[in-house]
């Protein structure tokens, strides 16, 4: 009966973990969230109660971070309803490959049209069946933040019955501790990442130099969202608006973001 138990026990825990791992990242990002709002969310609550100032930081989570990547990703669409047809794409190639470092280069415009085509279709099917996915992991994250922020003390006590040694207070308190170190090193890696950002945003003539490297630096504290998902859609903006210079230098500062920052 024991080792019938228990093997009940660890199918619930596989069906659990099967259930909620599309999601998993969507947890972590609202804990994450929740730690870096929690001292906001003690200020509001001595005036404002638990329910409201937890209310207030997730929409101020909207505001900083929502509402700025929606704009990105409006523009991008826009841009691309305009710009897309054949003609304008080949026009595109044609001149991008004008360009005097890329002169020598000897690419066929016609083999490159097809493999920019293929790419984008590509890319368009991926994000349809992603969007659904990301609607429900942003509503997951939301209302996780929601409720940890406004259950935080007794979350963070749940946590400290689940420590599997006598000395539970100390046990908690280097976690916290540890905790603390790590975001810590995520904050300087931000601002690594913004100061990188401003400078090619800024030198590449973007209009919002300040505010889209501040979403990278955003960015750094989210697991499963990097500075790709702003960089990218800015660099395919300068593409379709036939800026390539300012598209290349979007390009080379975010893979030096994604690749050499991103990754310490």
């Amino acid at each position: 009966r024991k080792y019938v138990f228990w093997g009940i026990i660890l199918i619930l825990l596989l069906i659990s973990y099967f259930i909620i791992r599309p999601f998993i990242v969507a947890i972590i990002s609202a804990f994450v969230l929740s730690y870096l709002t929690h001292p906001i969310y003690k200020k509001l609550e001595k005036t404002t109660g638990k329910s409201l100032s937890a209310l207030l930081c997730v929409i101020l989570i909207i505001i900083i971070i929502l509402l700025p990547l929606s704009l990105i990703f409006g523009t991008l669409l826009q841009q691309i309803s305009i710009s897309f047809s054949l003609q304008e794409v080949q026009l595109a190639i044609e001149k991008f490959l004008s360009l005097p470092f890329l002169k020598d280069l000897n690419v066929n415009p016609q083999s490159l049209l097809s493999y920019v085509l293929s790419t984008l279709l590509s890319f368009t099917k991926s994000a349809i069946t992603f969007l659904p996915t990301l609607i429900i992991s942003i509503f997951v994250t939301l209302v996780s933040t929601y409720y940890l922020l406004k259950d935080w003390d007794s979350f963070t006590k749940a946590i400290k019955s689940y420590i599997p040694f006598k000395d539970k207070e100390s046990i908690a308190s280097e976690l916290g501790q540890t905790t603390h170190k790590i975001i810590y090193g995520y904050v300087l890696v931000a601002l690594i990442e913004f100061v990188i950002a401003f400078i090619g945003f800024y030198l590449a003539g973007v209009r919002f130099f300040v505010l889209l490297p501040a979403l990278i630096a955003i960015f750094a504290f989210l697991p499963g969202l990097g500075p790709g998902l702003v960089w990218i859609p800015t660099a395919l903006i300068l593409a379709f608006s036939q800026d390539y210079t300012g598209a290349l230098i979007i390009t080379i500062t975010g893979l030096v973001i994604s690749i050499g920052i991103d990754n310490i």
